[in-house]
C-alpha cells in the first residue's frame, strides 16, 4: 500500500507516534530484522490503533489490504519471543564489531553469554 496520506498523518500526529519513524528491513543485515521487530514492538498501540481507525479515504483495496496484514495477538507474541532470542545476538555482534577496541578478547566472553542466553529454561514447557 502506497501514498496513503490519511494513515501517514494519523500516526504522526498520534500522542505514541513515532519519533524516529519505522525500521526497514535490509536482506545484508541480520540485524535489521531485529531493529525492525524492536521498533514495530514498540509501537504496537499505535499500529493496532490504525487497524481500528476508519479512514474515509482508503478504498476497498487498500481495506482488504489492510485486513490481511493484521497482526493478531498470537502473533504479536511471536514477534516478541523472536526479538527475546535475537537481542543477545545483536548485543554480540555489536560488541564483537568494534572499530576502537580489541574485540578478540571479547570473543570467549561472548560467547558464554550466548551460551547460556540462549539455552532453553528449565521451567518453560515444551510448545
Amino acid at each position: 500500500m502506497r501514498n496513503v496520506s490519511s494513515i501517514d498523518q494519523y500516526v504522526r500526529n498520534h500522542e505514541h507516534g513515532p519519533c524516529n519513524g519505522f525500521v526497514i528491513d535490509i536482506l545484508t543485515r541480520w540485524s535489521s530484522t531485529f531493529h525492525m521487530w524492536k521498533r514495530l514492538i514498540h509501537y504496537q498501540e499505535i499500529i493496532k490503533s490504525v487497524f481500528i481507525h476508519k479512514f474515509p479515504s482508503i478504498n476497498g483495496k487498500q481495506r482488504s489490504y489492510l485486513a490481511k496484514v493484521y497482526i493478531d495477538h498470537e502473533n504479536w507474541d511471536l514477534l516478541q519471543a523472536l526479538q527475546d532470542v535475537l537481542e543477545p545476538l545483536e548485543f554480540a555482534t555489536r560488541s564483537l564489531s568494534g572499530k576502537h577496541y580489541a574485540t578478540l578478547a571479547l570473543a570467549y566472553t561472548t560467547i558464554n553469554i550466548l551460551r547460556f542466553g540462549l539455552k532453553p529454561k528449565k521451567n518453560i514447557q515444551n510448545i
